[in-house]
């Protein structure tokens, strides 16, 4: 593991011209560069023409479904299904944390992801994310290279979880009895034909 841990380190970048640099200050110039330019619009036109051609997919009985007030029980569900032991967001806190002291923390984070549900807003620092490059093959030399991946704060993956969870219960078709499982682990959703 320690080996692999040394392989995994990034020793430095090739800017876009085709520089190498092995100073820190410039590899995260060369970082946040490359994420601003990949996520910087390049302010299409016609978005109305286009967006004329979707059909509304949420309808209004839908949206009152998705809106209505969220259940305690929801949220305790959503505790117990996250891994315990993921990798941990700026909070520090993993999943085995909220179950192990769950009668202690559990109003607290019930009452945070309901006012959240109700009020449509999130207290800012629950949306501070770590982001983590991974290599994507032995030796990385640029940006393109390197995979990122959000490690996030465990209160707002609660509450990510329930929200692909409360819409995908509530968009099963009517017709048939549906059970909606999400692997929060793994961010896998199943859907089982209970009829």
């Amino acid at each position: 593991m320690v080996a692999w841990r040394r392989n995994n380190k990034l020793r430095g970048l090739e800017d876009p011209s085709g520089t190498w640099h092995r100073d820190l200050a410039d590899i995260k110039h060369i970082a946040v560069s490359y994420f601003k330019e990949l996520f910087t619009t390049s302010h299409p036109t016609g978005i109305a023409e286009i967006t004329s051609c979707v059909h509304m997919r949420v309808l209004v009985q839908d949206n009152l479904m998705l809106t209505r007030a969220l259940d305690a029980d929801e949220v305790v569900r959503a505790i117990k299904h996250i891994h315990p032991s993921k990798s941990p967001g700026p909070d520090g806190l993993i999943g085995s944390f909220y179950q192990h002291y769950w009668h202690l923390v559990g109003p607290n984070i019930i009452g945070m992801v309901q006012s959240f549900f109700h009020s449509r807003k999130l207290m800012q620092k629950l949306n501070h994310t770590h982001l983590v490059l991974i290599p994507k093959n032995a030796s990385p030399w640029n940006m393109t290279q390197w995979r990122s991946i959000s490690l996030c704060n465990m209160a707002y993956k609660i509450t990510d979880n329930i929200l692909v969870v409360h819409a995908l219960v509530k968009k099963t078709p009517c017709a048939t009895k549906f059970c909606a499982t999400k692997n929060y682990s793994s961010r896998k959703v199943t859907l089982r034909d209970e009829t």
